[in-house]
């Protein structure tokens, strides 16, 4: 909305050093989001974004909360009526690694594959019900899921990107339909088609996975190690 266009604008005075990092919604206008996620490319930079975003005071912003440390800072705060988090990290890695377009607003946001791994490295860590819903419709454009993409442009974000993790990190999250209330129509049917979507995305994200895993090579250690146990069995 225009409250977040404002403070976004005013966080990312040096644009070329400061990376809005979660535009799903800028992009396929599905969805509200209540975060601002900016990525610094230096020291320099992460300093200047966040005392820029302590001039939101002078704006009428009411921070409920902040929390910061050398690399990162995250505030609680409400303007205007609206109430949203920013966080600020420095991140070397996704300015070397992703690629930003500017906005007419002047705001500079990742590109749609740097939306991309950045969506497919959540899946290893939170896999929220925005994310989930985000990634479907990436998925749609790029006509499909495919395990390998996922997992090359997952590391390009998170070096520790693989299937087990995945997996796991799928398997162990609840997905709740209270969590769907971020549509730009927030109404029961609404609601309730994003929470059958996002479903059926986490269940087909887990047997595509599984799959994958039964049909990938053992690693050759591992093939080793179960050579060995079938020629004991020989004897």
């Amino acid at each position: 909305g225009v409250i977040k266009l404002d403070a976004l604008k005013e966080c990312l005075k040096d644009a070329s050093a400061i990376i809005y990092s979660n535009p799903a919604g800028y992009y396929a206008e599905h969805r509200r989001s209540d975060d601002l996620d900016l990525f610094a490319v230096s020291a320099d930079a992460h300093r200047s974004a966040v005392l820029s975003a302590k001039g939101l005071k002078k704006a009428g912003a009411d921070f409920k909360k902040e929390m910061s440390s050398p690399n990162f800072y995250k505030a609680h705060l409400s303007l205007r009526g609206h109430s949203f988090t920013v966080d600020i990290v420095l991140d070397e890695n996704l300015h070397r690694v992703g690629r930003s377009i500017k906005t007419p607003e002047g705001v500079s946001v990742v590109d749609l594959p740097t939306l991309f791994a950045t969506k497919t490295a959540c899946l290893l860590s939170r896999c929220s019900e925005k994310d989930l819903y985000d990634l479907d419709w990436l998925f749609q454009r790029m006509g499909g899921v495919d395990v390998a993409e996922i997992v090359e442009q997952g590391r390009l974000i998170d070096g520790g990107m693989n299937i087990e993790g995945m997996l796991i990190s799928l398997q162990g999250a609840t997905l709740r339909k209270e969590a769907c209330h971020f549509l730009l129509q927030d109404s029961t049917s609404a609601v309730d088609a994003a929470y059958k979507k996002v479903v059926a995305l986490h269940k087909r994200l887990k047997e595509t996975l599984l799959n994958y895993e039964k049909k990938e090579p053992l690693p050759m250690d591992a093939a080793a190690i179960e050579a060995s146990v079938k020629d004991q069995r020989k004897y």
